[in-house]
């Protein structure tokens, strides 16, 4: 539900095994092709601003999943009734084909989230090109 400020409420109550690949279980936020491409083989940082609402404090699950060559696994927050913000790592593998990149949130409970942030840490150098595949001998 977006509110009339702009911020988004969500709620769930996780039940069960929550997958955090491809568009993960909760909530996801699917990333631009360029944002895709953009994260690709380099270190970054994943900020969520927001706040419990109607509750002391709201915990849950958040992941950056790329769809393709692998994720962040669910990393834990926990919100209280004041706006805070919690950040999480996580070095996004060399992208293959380019399948869509998205972050999940878990929460359990109600949060009210006015900003998801990603902070291109350092692109990371290229992979080394795969070694030839040794050639086989011809039989005699």
């Amino acid at each position: 539900e977006l509110t009339d400020h702009g911020t988004w409420i969500i709620s769930g109550k996780p039940e069960g095994q929550a997958s955090p690949s491809g568009k993960t279980s909760g909530v996801s936020v699917a990333l631009t092709k360029e944002q895709e491409a953009s994260n690709s083989n380099s270190r970054l940082s994943i900020r969520i601003l927001a706040r419990a609402v109607d509750a002391e404090k709201v915990t849950g699950r958040s992941a950056y999943s790329t769809n393709e060559v692998g994720n962040s696994n669910w990393r834990q927050f926990e919100f209280g009734p004041e706006y805070s913000e919690v950040a999480y790592g996580y070095v996004v593998p060399p992208m293959d084909k380019g399948q869509g990149d998205f972050i999940g949130i878990l929460p359990n409970g109600t949060l009210e989230v006015a900003a998801i942030g990603i902070d291109n840490k350092e692109r990371l150098p290229a992979p080394a090109p795969a070694a030839p595949a040794p050639a086989e001998a011809s039989p005699e």
